[in-house]
């Protein structure tokens, strides 16, 4: 959290020296991860809330590596053969936040996660 209370003081001076640089992407435009990554400084400058409450607002957030980051545990994982899909219920380890995270598919594996 330190480091991105850093560089939160620093979100100007980002955007200033990413302003135009192509980033390329196929299916998805890779400045999203920027936009995110800015977003996310954003949150931590203004409003002191759980990281978590984040995870509704970028696809990119994969429940498995976050409980391997060591930032939610999974408590359950239900997989629906027929419908080919997988639906995990996730709890934040640092306010206790609980998630239904839906793992879809396009050209790419992303996660919809709702509070639950």
């Amino acid at each position: 959290m330190a480091e991105l209370e850093a560089l939160a003081g620093r979100i100007e001076e980002i955007r200033a020296k990413t302003k135009g640089v192509a980033l390329g992407g196929a299916f998805r435009p890779n400045a999203s991860h920027l936009a995110f990554a800015i977003r996310k400084l954003q949150f931590v400058r203004d409003s002191g809330g759980c990281l978590c409450e984040l995870y509704p607002e970028d696809e990119m957030f994969n429940p498995e590596a976050e409980r391997d980051s060591g930032n939610v545990r999974i408590l359950e994982t239900l997989v629906d053969e027929a419908r080919q899909t997988v639906t995990h219920r996730c709890r934040c380890v640092a306010c206790g936040q609980s998630y239904r995270v839906e793992e879809r598919q396009y050209h790419y594996t992303w996660w919809a996660w709702t509070r639950a």
